[in-house]
């Protein structure tokens, strides 16, 4: 981009403020370009990094950001480390939208009022930094679905057909088992009453009743 005639910082900067970044970057890289190593070529390189950023020119200004992660001055390594993650989250990422206010802390004439939380995150990075004010943090990512339900209600089941099924078929096979045995018994006798020299077992010609409930109570328990 050619450079402007009588290039100065302070215009840079005022041309960044009113949103004018096509101006405000020309400015600011004559300064770049002649005062190397300098207190405003930081300056304006950061207020470059701002300019990138809102013309979509985001390869130049993670560029920007990682020269000045390699300053000698700490807080402007902090800005630079932490505009490039926001940037690569952003843009590179896709993770959120478009910031409300620049990093410059100065707010466009088509910006949005923001909200009374971020701005006070804009006043306390700008008492942070003597250079220029931090951007602001990105909104957070937010899960999209539908929270937890907070109280359960049980179903209600109705259980008194299932027992009424159990108890029925518990007393239908305890009255087959009996006359099953009663059945057995009874011919086992009436066999060896027919047989010579043998004789019926007394015990058979009782009731099996309580023998078949103890049995299967055992076998319930087991």
């Amino acid at each position: 981009m050619a450079t402007v005639p009588d290039s100065s910082l302070e215009a840079g900067l005022a041309a960044l403020k009113q949103g004018d970044y096509s101006t405000a970057i020309a400015h600011l890289e004559a300064i770049c370009q002649t005062q190397q190593n300098q207190p405003s070529q930081v300056k304006a390189q950061m207020g470059l990094v701002v300019a990138y950023e809102h013309t979509g020119e985001t390869s130049r200004a993670l560029a920007l950001c990682q020269t000045l992660s390699n300053s000698t001055n700490h807080k402007v390594r902090e800005w630079a480390v932490r505009n490039h993650a926001e940037l690569t989250n952003r843009y590179l990422e896709a993770t959120t939208t478009a910031p409300e206010n620049d990093v410059t802390g100065f707010v466009a004439f088509d910006s949005q009022p923001v909200k009374s939380q971020k701005s006070k995150v804009s006043t306390q990075e700008s008492e942070k930094s003597p250079l220029l004010p931090c951007s602001p943090t990105p909104p957070s990512l937010q899960w999209r679905q539908a929270g937890r339900a907070k109280r359960w209600t049980p179903l209600a089941l109705n259980l008194i057909p299932l027992w009424l099924l159990q108890f029925g078929t518990a007393t239908l096979l305890f009255w087959l088992i009996r006359e099953l045995l009663k059945f057995i018994m009874a011919g086992t006798n009436t066999l060896l009453v027919k047989l010579p020299y043998l004789e019926p077992f007394q015990l058979f010609y009782r009731d099996p009743t309580q023998f078949v409930l103890l049995t299967l109570g055992i076998m319930l328990i087991l």
